[in-house]
């Protein structure tokens, strides 16, 4: 697996000049672009505008590589890049897991006695808060639209703050062959660790506290995909053994 790129969350601006120091080698911001001016972030490689109006924000449509994402409908995000095609454009889906269902079973424990068992189609199911579509038909309409990159935000996993929800990762890689981005969760530098084991993702967006805890450079490590473990082993032939075979 290549390697994949770390993308920090700007909310809160501040002293962006010594922000961006702390950054180090990060692969850009992802930033409100009302809230800051392209002048605040030089020496920031990439940038990340979170607004689907590129018309409202001219200082950022000119000698700035930026990415332009939004969280609106994927119809919305289509229109708006046919109609800005020197533009790039992210679509993110916020994607949250259903509470479970619960139904009676059929199957009687005797008279007067009932039980309720889980809703499979609810244990394993992922939806986008977007239109409240299933994740599975939300991919099959970005690939339609033809988006070539993708950023899935996991609602749940941002609110447990426990990890990065790595099984919506892999189910969304069996279905989408561009790039993955993913966020939400990341709160502990093993928590990239974890995501670099996997793979199948292009970046990860992580948000300021994070950095501020570990530091940037320690995150970077954590993303690099490890190398091989084994061990390799050479056996020396013996004086008489190599006699031994010619005979």
């Amino acid at each position: 697996m290549k390697n994949a790129k770390l993308y920090i969350s700007l909310r809160d601006i501040g002293d962006t000049s010594q922000q961006i120091e702390n950054y180090g080698e990060a692969a850009g911001l992802v930033v409100p672009p009302e809230k800051i001016e392209p002048h605040q972030i030089e020496g920031s490689p990439s940038v990340i505008l979170e607004t689907l109006d590129p018309g409202a924000y001219p200082q950022w449509r000119e000698g700035v590589q930026g990415i332009w994402s939004s969280d609106a409908p994927l119809d919305s995000i289509a229109k708006t890049r046919d109609e800005w095609p020197e533009l790039n454009f992210l679509p993110r889906l916020n994607v949250y897991q259903p509470e479970v269902g619960y139904h009676f079973n059929p199957t009687s424990l005797g008279e007067g006695f009932k039980f309720y068992t889980p809703d499979t189609a609810t244990i394993q199911t992922y939806r986008t808060i977007q239109d409240d579509y299933t994740l599975e038909d939300q991919i099959q309409r970005t690939v339609k639209l033809g988006f070539d990159a993708l950023w899935l935000h996991a609602t749940h996993a941002e609110v447990s703050g426990k990890g990065l929800d790595l099984d919506l990762l892999e189910r969304a890689s069996r279905l989408f062959d561009g790039d993955l981005w993913i966020s939400g969760g990341a709160t502990e530098e093993r928590h990239l660790k974890n995501l670099s084991k996997q793979g199948g993702f292009a970046a990860v967006v992580i948000g300021e506290a994070l950095v501020f805890d570990c530091g940037c450079e320690p995150l970077l490590t954590a993303l690099e995909p490890e190398g091989p473990t084994g061990v390799t082993v050479s056996f020396e032939t013996r004086p008489d053994q190599a006699s031994a075979e010619i005979m």
